[in-house]
């Protein structure tokens, strides 16, 4: 026969780890998005190399 194993009450939280958690959690996010954006600008040049020769620009007045 399986033993059931009873599940164990949430501990609490120290007041450190609350005050610390939103800093951290938002410098991790900007430091995810900025590195996700350098991954999908090397993968867009890779993947659509002549995108991105540049066109001479055109004047107003022609």
């Amino acid at each position: 026969m399986a033993r059931e194993q009873k599940a164990e009450p949430p501990q609490a939280v120290s007041k450190s780890a609350k005050i610390l958690y939103r800093p951290i959690g938002i410098v991790s996010s900007i430091a995810g998005g900025l590195i996700a954006g350098q991954v999908f600008k090397q993968g867009w040049k890779h993947a659509a190399p002549e995108a991105t020769i540049k066109l001479p620009r055109r004047s107003i007045r022609e």
